[in-house]
């Protein structure tokens, strides 16, 4: 509590609000990224994190589809855990898509949905037990190939920010 009260106290010295220097940042957003307010369109916000060129975790990561798909489609004993994890994953995401500045800066890749991904594991891991058909198998090799191609992309094309300001 009193760590808690301290920087609270730092933040309202040194700042002038009890959020520090992000509520600072909250006020640019119109001039910087041309949003009004933190607050947006939740639908707008999600197409982004889910399918944006150049952020859409879907993009990037492809293989939660096909492996996850493939999972939800089954029986399981795991059905609850499955559950609660894909809806902490989805309020994880809901709650990044109603900020207005969705897309994290300039990033390359999903940054704020990376942070629902661990929750996504439980899912993919029973996903890919089903995929043992060929098919199933071509599907989710050729999905994490193209994960591996688009971060390597990012990783090695240069320069770096070309895609993000072009």
């Amino acid at each position: 509590m009193v760590l808690v009260a301290s920087v609270l106290w730092t933040n309202l010295a040194w700042f002038g609000h009890l959020l520090g220097g992000a509520a600072i940042f909250e006020t640019l957003h119109e001039n910087i990224h041309g949003v009004s307010g933190s607050v947006a369109n939740p639908a707008v916000g999600m197409a982004g994190l889910l399918a944006s060129p150049s952020r859409g975790l879907l993009v990037f990561s492809p293989w939660l589809l096909v492996a996850g798909l493939a999972r939800w489609t089954s029986a399981s004993p795991y059905r609850a855990l499955l559950r609660l994890c894909a809806m902490g994953a989805f309020l994880q995401l809901v709650a990044y898509a109603c900020y207005s500045v969705w897309w994290g800066g300039h990033t390359y890749g999903p940054r704020y949905a990376l942070d629902a991904l661990p929750l996504f594991v439980p899912l993919v891991a029973l996903g890919v037990d089903r995929l043992r058909r060929p098919s199933g198998l071509a599907w989710f090799a050729v999905a994490t190939t193209w994960s591996v191609l688009v971060a390597a992309g990012g990783a090695f094309a240069y320069p770096a920010d070309a895609w993000n300001t072009d």
